[in-house]
């Protein structure tokens, strides 16, 4: 990463259980990670979810339950 520059990345949890032990990082990323495990995500430099919590999700997940009644109501 680069002051001045978009970044993309993902903070991992590796005291998730599915990790445990972590002989390598990179094989329990790819056969055993789940999304449980990623607790940051930073895209083009902003911060999306931190600590598993996403800015305004509860309003989000309203409007989509919202949504969904509507569709089903056709």
């Amino acid at each position: 990463m680069e002051v001045g520059k978009a970044a993309d990345c993902l903070l991992i949890n590796t005291d998730i259980p599915c990790l445990v032990p972590n002989y390598s990082l990179v094989s329990n990323l790819v056969y055993s990670a789940s999304p449980e495990c990623v607790d940051t995500v930073i895209c083009d430099g902003r911060i999306i979810m931190k600590g598993r919590k996403v800015e305004g999700e509860e309003e989000i997940v309203a409007k989509a339950r919202e949504s969904v009644k509507r569709l089903a109501g056709r």
